[in-house]
């Protein structure tokens, strides 16, 4: 089925975080390639939740409130009123691709910051959407950065398209732009994965604020080019592991020079 670029630009960066729609998402597809308003959108995916997605559980009276879940659960809360984890996942997914076509359709006035983005896309979903995490984060054995240095480490990342904009100004005449603009993404976003500034959805708040940053500046991305094994692959072997103190962007290097090109189609230098 052919769909409006801006939504098969999110489902490509949906699928490098391990999510793919299933036929019953058509519809709400369908509504995200017309542009239908958010509301609608919204109110389409809660229409199509089973009745038991948002029954509220009971905890035991000895179960303890732990930040972002819902209390007796590993459930995050949320806006929806979903209670079941499945659900939820979907919910969130469908809602974060009609977010992030919004702002790919528009990217002249999408947000510039990265925080800013990830507000677009979670921001029905999660009330602390754009904002720090206030907790620790591990993943597949990696542990990002503290809690308590969130929001410092955060600062200088947060518009990414200044950093490529300084990339460029810095390069040398031999260097495509496209080359220029994939490695200074690449080191943006490998700083970036290690903070992990925020409690879900870091991936394609990451993905777009590149995708948005390398727009600005004449280049795309097309993330149907890499694959999640290697995508995640390259955050794992980016983190700072001892005695390695700092983030190793080589990994991402490789991956951006595979997705990006100029707005032309034009491949870079490999």
């Amino acid at each position: 089925m052919t769909r409006h670029p801006a939504t098969d630009a999110m489902l490509a960066v949906s699928a490098l975080e391990g999510w793919r729609p299933e036929d019953d998402d058509d519809e709400v597809l369908d509504l995200i390639d017309r542009a239908a308003p958010g509301r609608l959108i919204r109110l389409h995916v809660l229409r199509t939740l089973p009745p038991e997605a948002t029954r509220r559980p009971r905890p035991g009276i000895l179960s303890r409130r732990t930040p972002y879940l819902i209390r007796g659960t590993r459930v995050l809360e949320n806006s929806l009123g979903i209670t079941s984890a499945r659900a939820l996942i979907r919910a969130e997914a469908l809602l974060a691709v009609a977010g992030g076509a919004r702002l790919l359709r528009d990217h002249a006035h999408a947000p510039a910051t990265v925080s800013g983005v990830h507000a677009s896309l979670f921001g029905e979903v999660f009330a602390w959407a754009g904002l720090p995490r206030i907790v620790g984060l591990t993943k597949q054995g990696s542990t990002f950065a503290p809690a308590a240095r969130v929001a410092m480490m955060t600062a200088p990342l947060e518009n990414p398209a200044e950093l490529v904009a300084d990339a460029l100004a810095a390069a040398s005449g031999t260097a495509t732009r496209a080359t220029t603009v994939a490695v200074a993404l690449a080191n943006w976003y490998a700083r970036f994965n290690y903070v992990h500034p925020f409690r879900e959805g870091n991936g394609r708040a990451a993905a777009v604020a590149a995708l948005l940053a390398a727009r600005a500046h004449g280049v795309d991305l097309d993330f149907t080019r890499t694959d999640r094994e290697s995508w995640v692959q390259a955050a794992v072997s980016s983190m700072p592991v001892p005695p390695r103190r700092n983030v190793d962007p080589t990994a991402h290097r490789f991956e951006f020079l595979r997705v990006t090109m100029d707005r032309c189609g034009t491949t870079h230098d490999l």
